[in-house]
């Protein structure tokens, strides 16, 4: 176990999957991911955009269970749906119940 942050002593080497896990970090979930979330902030309107932080955490509980093999429990997996279907009512209710905006 690493207790670099509380005796202030960096590791003296780092396992490979801890390299490629700060390196993703570092380039899809910093640079990419800033750079892709202005450019559809530009083309889609302000409050669909806000959305994305409610289907991050989705993403991030399979991309885990399919990277690192973590299982996902039963709670996980209803909060997840509930999770989704309160974004797909936001954003086809109104066809779903047959009104114009």
């Amino acid at each position: 176990m690493n207790w670099g942050m509380l005796d202030g002593r960096l590791p003296s080497e780092l396992e490979p999957r801890t390299t490629w896990a700060i390196a993703y970090l570092a380039v899809v979930g910093s640079v990419l991911g800033f750079v892709l979330y202005f450019y559809v902030l530009r083309r889609v309107e302000a409050n669909r955009v806000a959305l994305i932080t409610l289907v991050t955490p989705v993403i991030a509980l399979f991309l885990g269970q399919e990277v690192n093999g973590e299982d996902i429990g039963q709670r996980a997996l209803m909060g997840t749906a509930i999770i989704l279907t309160g974004l797909a009512c936001y954003h086809w209710g109104d066809r779903w119940l047959g009104c114009r905006a």
